[in-house]
């Protein structure tokens, strides 16, 4: 008898944690999204470790080698650097996320402007992220890259 409770206290609980995440949820899903002068995402695997909180304006292959080279699980893209900079910025989300990266043009203070903003739906503590990976074409000399991050609750 003490052994029926048990399992039927077990199972109930493994029910109720099952369903604990999808509680008064809205189905959500990820997404990327480019927008401004980005001309394509660029995917390199699991590229993520070590470039916490990091940027990068990558110009050339060997810039691009040196930074590879940090992490073994990165695979290189094929980039023609005579028409294109690399473009990277890590951000997360605890839960699904979303990313919606822009980059303008801004002559005025000669600069390119890139902005990703994370927004987060869902509540199961599963973490996203993304190194934001994107092509622009080539900057002019002298400018330089503005990196924004904007991400709920930081």
């Amino acid at each position: 008898m003490m052994k029926n409770i048990w399992s039927k206290l077990i199972i109930t609980t493994l029910v109720i944690l099952s369903y604990s995440c999808n509680k008064d949820e809205e189905a959500c899903e990820a997404i990327i999204e480019n927008s401004g002068i980005i001309e394509a995402s660029i995917a390199m695997n699991s590229c993520s470790e070590p470039f916490y909180d990091q940027a990068f304006l990558i110009t050339n292959n060997e810039k691009l080698d040196e930074v590879l080279a940090l992490n073994n699980n990165c695979s290189k893209p094929e980039i023609d650097f005579t028409k294109y900079e690399l473009l990277g910025m890590y951000a997360f989300t605890a839960n699904t996320g979303s990313y919606y990266r822009e980059v303008v043009r801004d002559s005025a203070n000669s600069q390119y402007i890139y902005t990703v903003t994370v927004t987060n739906c869902g509540n199961c503590n599963c973490l996203s992220e993304n190194m934001n990976w994107v092509t622009v074409p080539k900057l002019p000399e002298g400018w330089i890259v503005d990196f924004k991050r904007v991400i709920p609750g930081n």
